[in-house]
């Protein structure tokens, strides 16, 4: 499956970190990932008014059902993404800055065969 999530962006952001999440339908979380929407070196910064386009590609080896798909961004500061291998993804949870707007709900049924 391929996920793409387009990001409006309203405030400067430092290193974006787009996430998705899969939910089977009794909660439990099935997939999880998090990563950088850019190859190499993350941009100086991304400035208000420019969109950001997430692409995650899941291998799901899950059974047939439903599902919740869940997306999110964060950013980190750029001293913490340098030194990410240090940290465990707790760790880079906890430093990280959610900047989805809790306005909007971004989950999605996914239904498999």
């Amino acid at each position: 499956m391929r996920v793409y999530v387009d990001y409006q962006v309203d405030e400067c952001l430092t290193v974006p970190v787009a996430g998705v999440q899969v939910i089977n339908s009794k909660g439990t979380l099935v997939h999880g990932k998090n990563l950088p929407p850019f190859d190499g070196s993350p941009p100086s910064s991304v400035e208000p008014g420019n969109l950001l386009r997430c692409i995650q590609d899941i291998k799901l080896d899950v059974d047939a059902g439903e599902y919740t798909l869940d997306v999110g961004l964060a950013e980190l500061d750029h001293g913490v993404f340098d030194r990410r291998q240090r940290y465990s993804p707790g760790e880079i949870a906890r430093r990280s800055r959610s900047r989805t707007d809790t306005r909007v709900n971004p989950a999605s049924l996914l239904t498999t065969a």
